[in-house]
Order: structure tokens, then C-alpha cells, then sequence
């Protein structure tokens, strides 16, 4: 029981010192650009569909989504430009995943990750019937 306890402890201590992932919600259709920085080679990129991993490579040119040689096996708009910013417009459901920076910022640091979850729901979303409200 100590072990587990002890494990559990370092677990969440690893978790909570690590400040390399970045989580960004938002919504299908939506655009999202993250500034990865200008040192990166390539970004790995696990779906969560399950997919596998996949590699995205920097480029120029806007409308090669996944550079053409690599293409992804999932339809996405993720565009890595060669300074480094990961522009995907418009999200779609695919393109939810981990997307993991090659760049070594420092120790503390580690590599730059981000996770794209989808938007939580909010109470403005929830529909409710209408209440009547008695006065006295």
C-alpha cells in the first residue's frame, strides 16, 4: 500500500512540475495557431482516433496539408510553417491528438507539446425546458 501511495505521489509530482504540454480547446470549425518556434523540424502528431503517428513536416506553401510525400492517412487542414507556427483552419474532428515538438528547450522544460481537446460543454449549451415561476 506505501508503494503504491509513494508511486502515486512522484506520478503527480512528474505531472504537475512538467510545464512543456499546452492544452487547447476548441470547437470543430474553428481555426488554432501555435507558435511551435522557429528551431523545429518536425512535429509527431498522435490522433485521437488511434491512428498512429504521424509526422508533420514545416513548408511554404499553404495548401499542402501534411506535405504531400508524408500524407497523413487521416483528412486534416494541419499546416506547419517553416517559422514554426501550426496553423489548422478549420479544425476538424481528426485533428484532435497530441502534436509533439523535435526541439529540446532545456531540461526543466523538455520538448513543447500540445494537446487539442474538444471545447467542453458549457451551460449556455444545455437546452432546458422553460420553468414557471409562481409569484406570490
Amino acid at each position: 500500500m506505501l508503494k503504491i501511495l509513494l508511486f502515486t505521489f512522484c506520478l503527480l509530482f512528474i505531472v504537475a512540475s512538467s510545464s512543456n504540454i499546452a492544452i487547447y480547446p476548441t470547437k470543430v470549425g474553428d481555426s488554432l495557431e501555435f507558435d511551435f518556434g522557429r528551431g523545429i523540424k518536425e512535429l509527431q502528431v498522435i490522433r485521437d482516433l488511434g491512428k498512429g503517428v504521424e509526422k508533420l513536416l514545416p513548408s511554404d506553401d499553404l495548401k499542402d496539408s501534411v506535405n504531400k510525400g508524408d500524407k497523413s492517412q487521416l483528412p486534416t487542414n494541419a499546416i506547419l510553417t517553416r517559422e514554426g507556427l501550426l496553423v489548422i483552419d478549420p479544425v476538424t474532428e481528426e485533428d484532435y491528438g497530441t502534436y509533439k515538438s523535435d526541439v529540446l528547450y532545456g531540461p526543466r522544460f523538455g520538448y513543447p507539446i500540445l494537446q487539442i481537446v474538444p471545447l467542453p460543454l458549457s451551460t449556455n449549451d444545455i437546452t432546458e425546458g422553460p420553468t414557471d415561476y409562481k409569484k406570490d
